[in-house]
């Protein structure tokens, strides 16, 4: 039988229903939104699956349970396929230690919260409504395409070559790219919505 795997965003799961309830057996997505920049080569992965196949993830798995003291405290509870315990049969080579990177994705969704990453979540929808909405006031432009929800990114229909618009935009100093000849990918995140304003007079200069 062949399974489910559904690609999601770790800020997205927030508000969105969980994969579960639709059936995936597998959760994939890059959860570098959480407080990981772009730079440096670092990554940051998003896995989830079924307990059913716990055994087959490779890696170790780190379980939540509690010290002499009851206090809630977190340890290695299965690796059981790790090249250190059965290296023929192992089913990764971890080499190096990505502790950095998890413990800035955790202070990150930490300081946030739980309401705040619903916040969070929620802005990702509507400043993309918002700057769709603006983007589609611009002559010879139309957004968003798809008629549906969007999570910080849409695409706009450009009269104009989308390539030479997203040149032209990106030597003003924002990043787009050209989906196809007359499609154009625009961004709105958290990091870059109070500049939403100037992209939309630049737009309606170079469109």
């Amino acid at each position: 039988d062949a399974l489910f795997c559904l690609g999601s965003d770790p800020v997205a799961l927030s508000i969105i229903e969980e994969p579960a309830s639709a059936g995936a057996d597998v959760v994939i997505g890059d959860a570098a939104s959480l407080g990981l920049p772009a730079a440096y080569g670092m990554g940051l992965g998003m896995f989830a699956t079924r307990e059913s196949f716990l055994r087959q993830v490779p890696g170790r798995l780190v379980g939540a349970g509690e010290d002499d003291s009851g206090r809630r405290a977190y340890t290695l509870t299965l690796q059981t396929r790790e090249q250190h315990i059965r290296r023929e049969r192992a089913t990764s080579n971890i080499c190096t230690n990505q502790a950095w990177v998890a413990l800035r994705a955790a202070i990150h969704a930490a300081s946030l919260g739980p309401g705040g990453l619903i916040d969070l979540a929620s802005d990702c929808v509507s400043q993309a409504e918002e700057l769709a909405a603006a983007v589609d006031e611009v002559s010879g432009v139309a957004a968003p395409v798809h008629d549906r929800h969007h999570f910080r990114e849409f695409v706009a229909h450009t009269d104009q070559p989308a390539p030479a618009i997203a040149a032209d935009l990106r030597d003003a100093g924002y990043a787009v790219h050209a989906v196809d000849d007359h499609l154009l990918g625009l961004c709105v995140t958290e990091t870059n919505a109070d500049a939403t304003e100037d992209l939309v007079d630049t737009l309606e200069v170079v469109a």
